[in-house]
């Protein structure tokens, strides 16, 4: 259990996602996504009964950002392009700090997929349609959904390569891509299954 004791004593730089970041930044962020929330809900928007999914995920890509590119120092610029390194390491090394990158980089795209299908289930509402509109519409949906996942890990990475802020590689896009899938059919199952048919 050594990887919990390293944990614990240096949480600061495996846990907070706000590590050099001033407090004051902070509170304006999220001051200023609950201003964009009650703005979404007060006007007419096709977004307004979406409000607080608008709020949360603009303050979690905030927190995403603070976390992989605006809390770190400027180093050296890195790149790994080789997809799939970061798993035949753990499996090779048994070291946990290998499998923390990648359990990590898909739990923190989690919300993401759950945010973008709560906002994208706009694009969707009203009509009835026939099966097969429904599922083309679905698909439609998932593949723009998890796409613009893929493209704001995609960014991150080349925003970290650019700026030296840590390692630009594939393995962080598939794993962040992997885990905002996962947080699209989380809430995809929850909104349209569990809680409709109640």
């Amino acid at each position: 259990m050594e990887w919990i004791r390293e944990l614990l004593t240096d949480w600061e730089k495996w846990l907070n996602p706000y590590r050099n970041i001033p407090e004051k930044q902070i509170f304006t962020a999220a001051v200023l996504c609950v201003f964009l929330a009650v703005f979404v809900r007060l006007f007419r928007w096709k977004f307004r009964d979406r409000w607080l999914s608008v709020g949360l995920g603009a303050f979690y890509i905030y927190t995403v950002l603070c976390a992989t590119f605006l809390g770190r120092i400027s180093g050296s610029r890195r790149i790994r392009l080789e997809l799939f390194w970061c798993i035949r390491a753990a499996f090779d090394t048994g070291r946990w700090e290998y499998w923390y990158y990648i359990i990590g980089n898909i739990l923190m795209f989690i919300p993401a997929g759950f945010f973008v299908e709560r906002i994208t289930g706009v694009l969707v509402k009203g009509r009835r349609r026939t099966w097969i509109k429904t599922l083309i519409l679905g698909l439609f949906r998932m593949i723009l959904s998890v796409g613009l996942c893929f493209l704001f890990s995609a960014f991150i990475e080349g925003a970290q390569f650019y700026f030296g802020r840590g390692l630009c590689e594939f393995d962080d896009v598939f794993h962040n891509t992997l885990g905002s899938l996962i947080g699209y059919l989380i809430s995809l199952v929850f909104f349209h299954i569990v809680w409709y048919d109640k």
